[in-house]
């Protein structure tokens, strides 16, 4: 799974994550097989705002969820990468690259929005110390 590459243009969702205090750029992937929580990189492949282009500076850390976000009711398989330490800005149509570099656990299913967000802050604290080992 270690440097598992996707792209694709950021399409809109429900903005869950923005809702939960984690804002993500969605790509709907054709692969099926790949599932779970992921530290990588996002990188900007283009953008028709030049303001975004000047926010991207190489490869960005990220936890990505690729996969249904089922406990939110997800019916999709999608990539979702949530760019650390990245000003919430709208980034559709903007297409993008994304490296998958280590698995961090699998897509669980949450018996609640509170649970989720709970274990979406555990989440940001692993993937911190991961990128600063």
């Amino acid at each position: 799974m270690l440097n598992r590459m996707f792209s694709g243009k950021v399409v809109p969702n429900r903005r869950n994550g923005t809702r939960f205090g984690y804002p993500t750029a969605n790509m709907m992937i054709s692969d099926k097989e790949v599932d779970g929580l992921f530290v990588g990189y996002t990188s900007l492949i283009s953008a028709e705002n030049k303001k975004i282009e000047e926010l991207f500076s190489g490869k960005m850390p990220s936890l990505v969820f690729i996969g249904k976000a089922q406990t939110v009711g997800e019916v999709d398989h999608r990539l979702e990468s949530h760019i650390l330490d990245f000003p919430e800005i709208d980034l559709y149509g903007c297409e993008l690259s994304v490296e998958i570099a280590e698995k961090l656990r699998d897509n669980l299913v949450f018996t609640s929005e509170a649970e989720l967000v709970s274990q979406m802050k555990k989440d940001e604290v692993d993937a911190r110390k991961w990128f600063n080992k």
